[in-house]
């Protein structure tokens, strides 16, 4: 909602680690009906009027009887949602269906460095 005109909008997620991109500026911000102009950043989340749903994220690693002598285990990190949420505990040995994706994080050093540094993280979404 937004704290000047009180416009309401409803906003979709991404699945997986996307999170939600909130709007910067209000869309009714030159209307005429406003008695000001809407600032920047003018919106507010209401928990009351929020779908929320349930998500876990996890750890898989290789088991011990696979990784060569003197070895670290490799792993790859899970995301669950909905019913998928807490059904394993830590040393479970699990079969898993999922989507392989990557989740990618850009950083800049410097305002007017037109190379940015980006940091891809590979995850498996998992369906079942």
């Amino acid at each position: 909602m937004c704290t000047n005109c009180r416009a309401t909008i409803k906003q979709k997620t991404n699945t997986g680690f996307g999170g939600c991109q909130i709007p910067r500026s209000c869309s009714n911000a030159n209307d005429e009906k406003n008695d000001g102009q809407c600032p920047l950043d003018p919106f507010t989340i209401i928990a009351d009027k929020s779908e929320f749903i349930d998500i876990q994220k996890l750890k898989l690693q290789e088991t011990p009887e696979d990784i060569p002598t003197g070895e670290m285990p490799r792993h790859i990190t899970l995301f669950c949602e909905r019913n998928l949420v807490n059904k394993v505990k830590p040393g479970y040995r699990i079969n898993v269906i999922g989507i392989y994706r990557v989740q990618t994080n850009e950083f800049k050093s410097k305002k007017n460095d037109k190379y940015s540094n980006t940091v891809r993280k590979p995850y498996i979404e998992v369906i079942g």
